[in-house]
């Protein structure tokens, strides 16, 4: 894990150190970082459940690469809480409830577009697996049992950016895998698994920014 998440941290420099190397019209570059927190709603495709019914938070760093204009690319590197749940229903008879919970390094890559209004966001994502584990009606957490769920993701991203003043922001964002989080299971699943085909990660994000420069 350790090794995924200095892979992450190396592409994180190297774009950062892009950012600030001379370009045809480098004063025209702005570059600034700053801090990212907030809520995120999540659920997983393909896991029997539906619905952004699990809540977590993330939190990370963010550099701004923007021109005069105020467009340019966000890099991030963010922790955040994933998964899923999926609460007993006694009306229907179903008395059995279900949680997944995933660790994820995220470092989005978004290329931002000022307009009068917001900004327009949009980009990748790739993310680096820290843990996943389950939970069967209110008891513990344990490891999943199967199937794996694969080390990294990769998604897209889209969203939209308010700026206020002194380098504050409020974003929201939608995030969804691309390429599957998991194989499709084995045939013969043990008793309280409930997913039947291929996995993917769906996030809805709200997230304060707080720049160290107020130029934001």
């Amino acid at each position: 894990m350790a090794t995924r998440v200095l892979l992450l941290l190396l592409l994180f420099t190297t774009l950062t150190s892009w950012g600030q190397t001379p370009v045809a019209d480098s004063k025209a570059v702005r570059f600034n970082g700053g801090l990212v927190f907030g809520p995120t709603l999540s659920q997983i495709h393909g896991d029997g459940a539906g619905g952004f019914d699990k809540l977590g938070f993330h939190f990370g760093a963010i550099v701004k690469i923007t021109n005069q204009i105020k467009n340019g690319f966000h890099l991030s590197i963010l922790y955040n809480q994933k998964g899923s749940k999926e609460p007993a229903d006694p009306q229907q008879e179903d008395f059995s409830s279900h949680r997944y919970r995933f660790r994820y390094i995220d470092a989005p890559i978004v290329y931002s577009l000022h307009t009068k209004y917001a900004d327009i966001q949009f980009g990748i994502q790739p993310s680096v697996l820290i843990s996943a584990k389950e939970s069967i009606n209110k008891l513990e957490y344990t490891s999943f049992l199967q199937p794996e769920i694969h080390p990294f993701d990769l998604g897209f991203v889209i969203g939209v950016q308010k700026n206020y003043g002194r380098g504050s922001s409020l974003f929201t964002r939608i995030t969804q895998s691309i390429i599957p989080i998991s194989p499709v299971p084995e045939v013969n699943l043990p008793a309280g698994v409930r997913w039947d085909n291929k996995m993917y990660n769906m996030t809805l994000e709200l997230g304060f920014i707080v720049l160290i420069l107020p130029h934001g």
